[in-house]
């Protein structure tokens, strides 16, 4: 479990891809909370807009909290570079970071089926089995 891997997953502003990026890149998780937008951006490669709100101390503060209450309530994560990691989310435009899970992973390789809610206000649900057959 990654305290850099839980601050990258909180910058909403980035995607996936450049979540890896800056985790390939930096060597802690107090190395990205001394950085600025700008030096985020340059990393990335793109302009971040200017409406960003960003405190590198108070999103390692939030990302430590946030990693105390995993421990304490037994749960772990995944991120999208590790071998549980989901094959069909990888496949996703911009999959999800970290994957939060309590109990066995392993179960992420065998026969599952997962359901998905959309959007609040919309009402189809899509049901999927985890080898990627339609249910």
């Amino acid at each position: 479990m990654s305290l850099l891997a839980l601050s990258l997953a909180r910058l909403t502003f980035l995607n996936c891809q450049e979540k890896q990026k800056m985790g390939n890149i930096l060597e802690s998780e107090e190395a990205l909370a001394s950085m600025s937008l700008s030096d985020i951006s340059k990393i990335i490669s793109r302009p971040l807009s200017s409406k960003i709100e960003w405190d590198g101390k108070q999103n390692l503060e939030e990302a430590q909290k946030e990693y105390f209450w995993c421990q304490r309530l037994g749960i772990d994560w995944i991120s999208i570079d590790q071998d549980y990691y989901p094959d069909l989310l990888k496949e996703l435009s911009n999959p999800p970071f970290l994957l939060f899970y309590r109990g066995n992973l392993s179960a992420l390789k065998g026969n599952a089926v997962s359901v998905v809610g959309l959007k609040e206000g919309e009402t189809q649900i899509v049901c999927s089995s985890h080898n990627g057959k339609m249910v």
